[in-house]
């Protein structure tokens, strides 16, 4: 009896460390995700003056110009982006959003290379086959890593019982991924051909597919783990990274997603292409249309 009440005692102290630390993280995420709504006003004030008044010099920066250079401005190795990826049209807007010419990021001259790795379902056969429309429309400086394909967390139509088992896998999936990527940035490699070297992720972006939501889990799950280890060497060997992108997809104008609403308490930027969203959800960013 005495050794069950331990064990259950020990259990409800991790239980409530964990929810405390995960609190703690989203406090911390909502007062950065704050300021960057602060500052996405100011370069839209910023904007609507150079437009005003044309002998002005107008702001170069594009639509996210901020988080690029906040991202990569202080390192001087590749910094690793995935790039989450769904079927159809949220391929196409991520598309439109990674374009070297006039895509989301407005990197600086002196910007480190990228090294950028594709995630997309394991059923979707469709977005393989845009490999190639990938390589060529990513600025020059960025390096193609890889592609992955994980569970997909719900098929269309699928049962919500099974959805519970299907779910877990697809995070267990993304667990798998997200250490593999960690143990390339540490271990030397052991065989014969080794694949291309890279960090571990800094960034993670996604612009609302279903596939995206246990790889930011996990990923979310991982900084919590870190925090409750007080250095990660025992509960998660990673740094506080990578950061969550969430671009909503153009088709929202009124209500955020499904993703976007999973996501709005957890990422650490929420970015809308409507104005009627920035108002309903006051964490949300705003830089107008990015597609």
């Amino acid at each position: 009896m005495h050794r069950a009440v331990v064990l259950w005692g020990c259990w409800v102290a991790v239980l409530v460390a964990v929810v405390v630390t995960a609190l703690r993280v989203m406090l911390e995420q909502r007062g950065r995700r704050r300021q960057h709504v602060q500052r996405a006003d100011e370069w839209r004030r910023r904007r609507r003056q150079a437009v005003e008044t044309p002998d002005r010099p107008k702001d170069g920066c594009s639509a996210d110009a901020q988080a690029a250079h906040e991202t990569f401005s202080s390192s001087t190795r590749p910094v690793h982006v995935v790039v989450v990826l769904g079927s159809g049209g949220h391929t196409t807007e991520m598309l439109a959003l990674l374009r070297g010419d006039h895509g989301l990021w407005g990197l600086p001259a002196d910007a480190p290379p990228v090294d950028v790795s594709f995630v997309y379902a394991a059923t979707d056969r469709r977005t393989p086959t845009w490999r190639q429309r990938f390589a060529e429309a990513l600025p020059p400086s960025w390096r193609v890593l890889g592609w992955h394909a994980i569970p997909r967390a719900r098929e269309v139509g699928q049962n919500w019982l099974s959805t519970v088992f299907t779910s877990v896998a697809a995070l267990l999936a993304s667990w798998r991924l997200l250490l593999w990527w960690w143990w390339r940035s540490q271990t030397p490699w052991l065989g014969r051909q080794r694949p291309p070297a890279c960090s571990f992720p800094a960034v993670i972006i996604c612009n609302g597919p279903g596939t995206c939501i246990p790889l930011c889990a996990a990923a979310w799950m991982m900084r919590v783990l870190r925090r409750i280890g007080n250095g990660g060497g025992a509960l998660c060997p990673t740094t506080d990274r990578p950061r969550l992108v969430f671009v909503e997809t153009v088709a929202r104008v009124q209500h955020l997603s499904v993703s976007g609403r999973c996501l709005y308490g957890c990422a650490d930027r929420v970015i809308v292409q409507w104005a009627p969203l920035a108002r309903r959800y006051p964490l949300c960013e705003f830089y107008g249309r990015l597609v």
